[in-house]
């Protein structure tokens, strides 16, 4: 993520956009109004991975250049809330550049 200039709020802020479930577009006419919705979220690691976080030097930034996406299980143990409310924690962890180069080749 250094490498890019890129920061945590970066990723999420990317992966909250791609996942916000909203009407995608309308049709009408003179009498009726339809609102088109898509379910296009995320629902496995590897849905995340070409995920856009940003751009530099014109070329697009994804999620996979920066790291690993792995499905994994839900922790009961701890949670995660936001404002009360029960959410979903997006875990980074730094990786060796030895480690980065050796999972690479």
């Amino acid at each position: 993520m250094a490498k890019y200039g890129i920061g945590f709020e970066d990723v999420r802020t990317a992966v909250a956009a791609a996942n916000a479930n909203r009407p995608k577009g309308a049709l009408e006419d003179a009498t009726r109004h339809w609102e088109i919705h898509a379910n296009d979220q995320a629902k496995t690691a590897s849905d995340y991975l070409p995920l856009i976080i940003s751009y530099r030097n014109g070329a697009a930034v994804r999620l996979s250049d920066l790291g690993q996406a792995v499905d994994s299980v839900e922790d009961l143990k701890s949670s995660g809330l936001k404002d009360g409310k029960p959410s979903v924690l997006l875990m980074l962890h730094k990786q060796s550049r030895r480690q980065h180069y050796r999972n690479s080749r």
